[in-house]
């Protein structure tokens, strides 16, 4: 049969050509596969969607910090934001971000937030400042503005420092876990420790601690003017009076264990006031302090340093003082015990 319309060269093989190509044997056994590539992507430090802005952390220990600088002018306030992560910065003003999130991703992070610049406005020489409240809690906290908007939010932040006006107040929640933790008061600055988290709170007049443990406890220390402080059972204690020339007022609720120290004021002086269960007044010459089991929960209030010490029963209970030569003057319903020190 002849094929004169085909190519030569593809009749080759019909045409005797039967050898089969050789095909070379695998040098090796070796079979490529797909790896996956190690995974390089890093968020973006500072991230700003509308007005809002997110600083995203790293997986080690950061630092973050803001300031702020406020100017009138043209009959409006304008306000500068300036933010660092570590080694990188930004800035905005208040009509480009509204809402701020610091973000930390790991590790001991630390956050140090100034909120106490002035400014002047015309007719009125003293300088002014913008209003905020602050709030810290486990893992970070809120910066409220004037009007109730929550203006920063601090997430996974185990430690921060708030410096704030002198109209500003703060709310500071103990941290909880394993170990009780403590809120401390002085005069013009306060913080909660505790359960691998510090917070740091200092120019607010005003300050609120609340316990989140039973077994968290309060220390207030006095100012350098007069200074008053009161502990009612286990339901809420305060230090109030003067430091550096401002007043102050440092509450703290829910405490089971109280102290009030006197080391720095003059003429300071404690109140104790009982609980509605059945309570025990202690006074010595260096010491008093009082204890009870209010609805079966144990509390612990203690005052030293203090030039006056009065003790009150109003409550209920069945109270009994013991004066052992103290310094405390007790009034109401306690059933009185002297120890020395002579009668009262």
């Amino acid at each position: 049969m002849s094929f004169s319309w085909l190519p030569t060269r593809w009749l080759t093989p019909r045409r005797g050509d039967r050898r089969r190509p050789q095909v070379a044997p695998p040098s090796s056994t070796f079979r490529p596969q797909l790896e996956s590539l190690e995974d390089r992507w890093v968020p973006a430090t500072f991230n700003l969607s509308g007005t809002i802005l997110t600083i995203n952390g790293t997986a080690a220990a950061d630092t973050f910090t803001y300031s702020a600088s406020t100017v009138y002018g043209g009959g409006t306030l304008t306000t500068t934001y300036s933010f660092t992560m570590d080694d990188q910065t930004a800035s905005y003003d208040n009509t480009q971000v509204t809402q701020v999130f610091m973000l930390g991703m790991g590790g001991s992070d630390s956050a140090y937030i100034a909120l106490n610049d002035t400014f002047t406005t015309p007719g009125s020489p003293n300088p002014q400042q913008l209003t905020f409240s602050v709030l810290t809690q486990a893992g970070g906290g809120y910066v409220y503005d004037s009007s109730g908007n929550a203006f920063m939010i601090l997430s996974g932040i185990k430690n921060t420092f708030m410096t704030v006006g002198t109209n500003d107040g703060a709310t500071m929640y103990t941290t909880p876990g394993s170990s009780p933790s403590l809120f401390v008061s002085a005069g013009s600055y306060s913080y909660t420790t505790g359960n691998g988290e510090f917070h740091y709170v200092t120019g607010a007049p005003n300050v609120l601690g609340i316990a989140m443990g039973s077994g968290d406890a309060a220390y207030h220390y006095d100012g350098v003017g007069a200074n008053t402080f009161v502990a009612s059972g286990n339901a809420y204690s305060y230090m109030t009076g003067t430091d550096n020339g401002q007043q102050f007022y440092n509450l703290a609720v829910g405490f089971n264990l109280n102290y009030g120290i006197a080391t720095r004021g003059t003429s300071d002086t404690a109140i104790l006031y009982d609980s509605p269960g059945s309570d025990v007044l202690v006074s010595t010459p260096s010491t008093t302090y009082q204890y009870g089991f209010p609805n079966g929960v144990f509390y612990y209030d203690q005052v030293m340093g203090f030039s006056k010490i009065s003790a009150y029963s109003f409550q209920g209970g069945l109270d009994n003082a013991y004066l052992m030569g103290g310094l405390v003057t007790v009034g109401g319903n306690y059933h009185v015990f002297f120890t020395g020190g002579g009668p009262r």
